[in-house]
């Protein structure tokens, strides 16, 4: 399991976030079923990873993980994935050479267990608006963000570091 002292904070650079999450699963040799979430998390997001735990459960199949690659995306869709996962008790990995930020964030901390290899990325910001810029708006949702992650378990310690740490669009 991570410990959570081991967590890197950071500003994660922007990829393109013009393509939406990629929600796949495959079956390991075990019978087990693995989840790949993969780029921006946007709205329906949540709906398709439930669908793919349905059909894995309907074939007898015991979701055991999601692997997580994502810079993050809609905060609200990856509150409500965070609560889907948690529900399930499904454990998060972030692999060698993977992101996982922002939204993302929130999926990770869901996890029954957590698991981020050495050079794997896992970060905390605080939000900002389409235009990378902060604003009443945008720090209610850093509030928000920094309470959900607190509820999931998240050390205080980290999230002070969410709400001081500006979205990488600032990070100039």
């Amino acid at each position: 399991m991570l410990r959570w002292a081991k967590l890197l904070i950071c500003c994660v650079p922007v990829f393109d976030q013009s393509l939406a999450a990629d929600l796949k699963s495959a079956t390991s040799k075990e019978g087990r079923e693995v989840i790949y979430l993969s780029g921006e998390i946007m709205p329906g997001d949540a709906n398709s990873f439930a669908g793919l735990v349905q059909r894995a459960n309907a074939a007898g199949r015991l979701v055991s993980a999601i692997r997580l690659d994502s810079q993050g995306g809609n905060l609200l869709e990856g509150m409500k994935l965070a609560a889907a996962l948690q529900t399930a008790k499904i454990a998060t990995v972030v692999p060698n050479g993977n992101v996982c930020a922002s939204a993302c964030f929130l999926i990770f901390a869901a996890g029954s267990e957590k698991y981020a290899s050495f050079n794997a990325q896992v970060g905390v910001h605080g939000a900002s608006d389409e235009n990378g810029r902060e604003t009443s708006g945008t720090a209610a949702a850093t509030i928000g963000m920094a309470r959900a992650s607190k509820e999931l378990g998240v050390p205080e310690k980290i999230l002070g570091k969410m709400v001081v740490t500006p979205h990488p669009r600032l990070c100039g």
